[in-house]
């Protein structure tokens, strides 16, 4: 009878421990879950404490911000150990008594992280591998420093209004980010970090109004869609391969910008008020998809492009530079622009020959060049050449002389009218009562003489409209209402008219602010 009850034991033993302990463990497991789900937010430390059995919890996690923090250990301080992983959002803002803070577990955020309008001085999360969207650190005062030793992937990064001094691998190890905006940080003196982009397309990168001397470095990056960089002493992009958008880079801090292995930007690349540029480096650069413009330097002596091939549109250059260093027959589809305050005659000379600079025009504004600017409050001189050989001077001479003839042949035209009507003064009645006045057709308009007994001076009507000078006058075909013999004059008349009309465009010198160029029109 022993026997047989030994078995019976051991099957109820393997039934329990197979069947009924699993169910209640199940059932203790649900229980402690049940807390971890959801949108909880934390008024005190207790609080806190009890998210710490959540290893991952699957809502959002709200500090109040009346937040009541102090005890006889921990005075203003704020504990997140525990907590490995937060399905929603982690936000702590506005919370006038947290001082410190710690994450010590947290290894990774699906949504948001943001810490705004607090007094921290620093924020530690040394196992922080990923935020899923928006990092955010802003109007932090008194946080001048990270911890984020770890390799961490971001959806976005805005940091703004803080006291950080440096970000790098070993305080700020950024691998991947959508985007990166840092501003306003009057401290930040130094950004090297080892973006590479990972499995995200970086979008854009902007850095504008931090710290003075400020040096950036992305060592990593290869590719991006937009960079706007402001106020930065130096810039350092390695292994930049492609911006798909457009690049912007400005302010007096800058000296130095190197990205020799930039090869090709999809929209604009300028260089704006960089007036301490000294040094730049872009060895590789080949394709700009639209402008390409550096101005404002005043240090930067010679512009190089060794490998540039195509630009999309204009190209500017604006400074005290001597030389510019361009491969052969470089294909400027817009506007090519220099203006220097040093003497580059030969400079512009070489474009237009050797070079061969495909172009609709080049200028080149520079002290002491052979024509004066329209606009006599430049500093330098214009000297315009365009694919038809003729310079402006040459156009501008040529523009005078035609006006000059144009007077010349006006008053002609007048004598003469005036000659023939003395010496005709018999005619009928009927040409009498059309003939009360003479018309006369000039550049300016038509010119009515009174009848001959009130006849003192000449009364000018201008035109008041293109429609009062006919599409066939403004063309030469021009044929008066009466008298063949006068029709020779007036034809000629018209034909100086439009061939004036035809050069005033190309002769027209270009202001120093704003310009334009416009090949001749083709005359009819």
């Amino acid at each position: 009878m022993s026997l047989s009850k030994s078995p019976m034991k051991a099957a109820l033993a393997l039934w329990w421990a197979g069947v009924i302990a699993p169910c209640f463990a199940a059932t203790s497991t649900a229980a402690s879950a049940s807390g971890c789900t959801g949108t909880t937010t934390i008024q005190n430390i207790e609080d806190a404490s009890a998210l710490a059995s959540c290893a991952t919890y699957s809502g959002d996690v709200v500090v109040a911000t009346d937040l009541v923090t102090a005890d006889q250990n921990h005075n203003n301080h704020l504990s997140l150990d525990g907590i490995k992983e937060i399905g929603g959002s982690l936000i702590v803002q506005n919370v006038a008594m947290l001082l410190s803070l710690s994450g010590s577990s947290l290894e990774r955020v699906d949504y948001d992280m943001s810490f705004q309008n607090l007094s921290l001085s620093t924020i530690p999360f040394p196992k922080l591998a990923g935020v899923g969207k928006t990092f955010r650190l802003q109007d932090l005062p008194q946080l001048d420093t990270l911890t984020f030793p770890a390799e961490v992937e971001f959806g976005a990064v805005v940091i703004n209004n803080t006291a950080i001094r440096s970000l790098d691998n070993t305080t700020f190890n950024v691998v991947s980010a959508g985007s990166v905006h840092i501003f306003n940080n009057d401290q930040l003196i130094n950004v090297s970090v080892p973006i590479n982009n990972g499995q995200i397309q970086t979008s854009d990168i902007l850095f504008s109004k931090n710290g003075a001397g400020l040096n950036v470095s992305f060592p990593s990056l290869n590719a991006i869609q937009n960079m706007t960089m402001q106020d930065v002493l130096r810039i350092d992009l390695p292994n930049l391969n492609v911006v798909s958008s457009f690049m912007e880079i400005g302010g007096t801090q800058l000296e130095a910008f190197h990205a020799d292995r930039l090869t090709n930007v999809g929209g604009a690349l300028q260089f704006n008020n960089v007036s301490n540029l000294q040094n730049l480096s872009l060895q590789e650069l080949s394709t700009v998809g639209s402008d390409l413009s550096i101005n404002g330097s005043r240090a930067l002596e010679l512009v190089n492009f060794p490998a540039l091939t195509r630009v999309g549109n204009n190209f500017t250059m604006e400074g005290t530079f001597s030389n510019i260093s361009l491969p052969q027959n470089p294909q400027i589809q817009g506007v090519y622009y220099l203006e220097s305050s040093k003497n580059i005659s030969e400079v512009c000379k070489q474009l237009t020959t050797s070079d061969g600079v495909k172009s609709s025009q080049l200028t080149c504004i520079y002290p002491g060049s052979p024509t004066q600017a329209k606009n006599n409050s430049n500093s330098g001189h214009l000297d315009t050449i365009d694919e038809s050989g003729l310079s402006t001077a040459a156009k501008a001479g040529i523009g005078i002389g035609i006006a000059l003839a144009v007077v010349m042949l006006g008053a002609l035209a007048f004598f003469l009218a005036i000659r023939r009507r003395a010496t005709n003064p018999s005619k009928s009645n009927h040409e009498n009562d059309r003939s009360s006045s003479t018309e006369l057709f000039g550049l300016f308009g038509k010119i009515e003489l009174p009848a001959e007994e009130s006849r003192t001076t000449p009364a000018f009507t201008p035109a008041t409209s293109e429609s009062e000078l006919s599409a066939d006058f403004k063309r030469g075909k021009f044929v008066p209402s009466r008298g063949n013999d006068m029709q020779s004059r007036h034809e000629l008349n018209a034909a100086i008219v439009y061939e004036l009309e035809g050069d005033s465009g190309a002769s027209e010198m270009h202001q120093r602010e704003k310009f334009s160029f416009e090949a001749p029109r083709e005359h009819v």
